[in-house]
């Protein structure tokens, strides 16, 4: 299988929330835990957690799951946004690629089988870039041909974004629908995080 990479961004400063909203109990264990185990059990190559904002208690959240293609990645840079915290993972890989799926760290509720089913798509398809979709709005993971690499490290993050490769490159996208509509759930308030705990139908304690 072609290699590819996953990146898990969870450096932001978590404003709206008001709390470190990677940490926050999600099934009995941390939020980006849950997200981590989920990328896990896709066949990536490597797998970088992109740390910023309380970076010692998100580390150590990340480092209690054993699994050798794991680690994680500091973003010195992680307040001039999301767009610093995807150079600083793509600059932590270090094997030959032929993609990266960047992932959010606040997306507990993807399930493990969208991340395979991406993959697998991504894999198969000669798409420069792939981006799911639910109901016509898109969402997240997007995967990424390491061929943009260089393009996306060459930006600049103070003033530009992701959205400076995928509007360079619109017809190369290939938008794939999914009935999953985790994949355009935003977690950044208190409210986003209790309507979706109540969907989800758990209690939010560890």
């Amino acid at each position: 299988m072609k290699k590819v990479a996953a990146l898990i961004l969870a450096a932001g400063k978590s404003l709206r929330m008001g709390q470190p909203k990677m940490l926050m109990p999600w099934k009995g264990r941390s939020l980006l835990s849950h997200v981590v185990e989920n990328v896990l059990k896709g066949e990536f190559s490597n797998v970088v957690v992109v740390t910023g904002d309380a970076s010692e208690q998100t580390q150590s959240a990340v480092k209690a799951i054993a699994d050798p293609r794991l680690r994680c990645a500091f973003n010195k840079e992680y307040a001039l946004g999301m767009l610093s915290s995807v150079q600083c993972g793509i600059l932590a890989l270090s094997d030959p690629l032929e993609g990266v799926m960047i992932a959010l760290g606040d997306q507990p509720a993807i399930p493990a089988q969208t991340y395979q089913q991406l993959l697998a798509h991504f894999v198969s398809s000669d798409a420069l870039i792939l981006i799911p979709s639910f109901r016509q709005k898109r969402g997240h993971p997007i995967f990424l041909r390491s061929a943009l690499f260089f393009e996306l490290l060459a930006l600049d993050p103070a003033r530009d974004s992701l959205h400076n490769i995928t509007s360079g490159h619109a017809s190369m996208i290939q938008t794939i629908s999914l009935e999953e509509p985790a994949i355009v759930q935003d977690l950044d308030t208190p409210g986003d995080y209790e309507q979706l705990t109540e969907k989800e139908g758990f209690d939010e304690g560890l």
